[in-house]
Parts: C-alpha cells; structure tokens; sequence
C-alpha cells in the first residue's frame, strides 16, 4: 500500500509540473513538461513525509512515451547503487544520501543505453497552509525555504460531486519568483459554486531540472495541505459520510 501512495503521489505531482504551462505572472522558465514527447525517460526525485525520516527521497523513473517501456534498469547516484522496483510502469527506490541544494550525479542504464546527469536537489518549502481554507476570503500564504530553486508556484485543486452524480474538477495556478516568500490566493479564486463543499488540495510547488539530450532529471519539493474547504471537522465527517453513501449508491445501480 505505501508503495502505491508513492506512485500515485509521484504522478500527481508530475501532473501538476506538466500544467503549469497555464499559468501567468513572473515570467520565470517554467518546468519542461514530462509528457510533451521530448524525453525518452524521466527521473523525478521527491521527498515523502511518510517516511518520517530525514534526507529519504524517492527516486521515480518512467518513460516519456510508454508505448516505449522501461524494460531493464540500472540506476546510480555519485557512483552509489540504488535498488529499484518495477511497479504499474514506473521504477521506484530510495536514497539517503541526497542533500537539499547540494548537486548530485545521476546516472541509469535503461534497456541497455547509458544516460547522465547532475541535478541540484530542491530545497524544501515550509508554509503556513492549513486545512482549513475558507475560500470566499482571501489567502495570505507565507513559507520559508533554505535558498531559491529554479521554479516555484501555488497551485489549488479542487474536486466534488455534482447534482448529476458527476465528478467536476476545477485547477489553477499562480506563478511565483523563485526568490517569493509570500503570496495571496484570491477570493473565489477556483470558481466554485456558493452552495458546493468540495475536497481541496492547496499547495506550493518547487522544482529543479536538468536536461541531457532526451533524458530529463527532476527534483521536486512541496508543501501540500489536503482539505474540506470552509468546514467544521463534524461537518467534514458528515461530508465524507454521504460521498462514502453515494459511491456505494452508484456501484449498486
């Protein structure tokens, strides 16, 4: 099961890197989109507190194109073998020797072609995002963080069921200076309706990248709090109650 959080943390936030071509502001180089068919293979490199240990980051290699699958793998980090895993089209292992801001040589033998590169490990967001996020005012979201990456921003999520039975999805992102430190969220700022209660991500995003040829490093650090917006936690638990009822009513039609 953790591994599985993992992987789908792991290609929740590569989405999230992979849109932020929509958002507007600072002008900053933004990440290269993983799944724009300009690589042939990714690695993203990302903290977890799951582990809740220090320095533990996951190291995630997947394809560009997955009509193009990882079938072999040998993957080292300054020299050191790392053991890796095959799980639902992703390669995924841990190292304790990565350090936040400091560059790190990443080298992997994929299908039996060598690829290299050196990456700066992100530096890692602390922010004042709670959860609860009373969405009609609004934000004023501050952090802290060791030094500048290449790239950060904010993005908000925001997810509910509909009158129909349907899943409505509503996203965006607010560019930031790497150099920011603070930054306001607008109020209604995800265009939600008045009378809707949704689940809620909000979060601040870092990257850094490196780019060899048609082989793509990432390293990625946030701050991402999950929440039901503008609830008390009786009201949150009486909202997951009725959505738990509503899934089983529609797996039962």
């Amino acid at each position: 099961m953790k591994l599985i959080r993992i992987i789908l943390a792991l290609f929740l936030t590569i989405f999230i890197l992979s849109a932020c071509g929509d958002s507007s502001g600072s002008g900053t180089a933004k990440p290269p989109d993983p799944y724009s068919g300009q690589f042939d293979f990714i690695v993203a490199i990302q903290e977890f507190s799951m582990f809740n240990r220090e320095n533990i980051l996951v190291i995630g290699i997947m394809p560009g194109d997955y009509t193009n699958p990882i079938t072999t793998l040998e993957l080292t980090i300054d020299g050191q073998d790392i053991d890796v895993n095959e799980s639902y089209d992703m390669w995924v292992g841990g190292y304790e020797g990565l350090v936040h801001g400091q560059t790190h040589s990443v080298t992997a033998i994929i299908n039996g072609a060598s690829y290299s590169e050196d990456i700066t490990v992100a530096y890692w967001p602390t922010s004042n995002i709670s959860d609860y996020w009373n969405m009609s005012q609004p934000l004023d979201i501050e952090w802290t963080i060791d030094g500048d990456n290449m790239w950060q921003e904010i993005a908000g999520y925001a997810e509910w069921w509909d009158y129909n039975d349907d899943l409505v999805e509503k996203e965006k992102h607010l560019s930031l200076s790497p150099s920011d430190r603070n930054a306001t969220i607008p109020a209604y700022w995800l265009d939600i309706p008045m009378d809707i209660y949704p689940e809620t991500r909000l979060g601040i995003y870092e990257s850094n990248w490196a780019i060899n040829n048609r082989f793509l490093v990432m390293s990625i650090a946030n701050d991402i709090q999950d929440s039901y917006c503008g609830l008390s936690e009786a009201d949150r638990h009486d909202i997951t109650h009725r959505n738990v009822n509503r899934v089983l009513d529609l797996i039962s039609r």
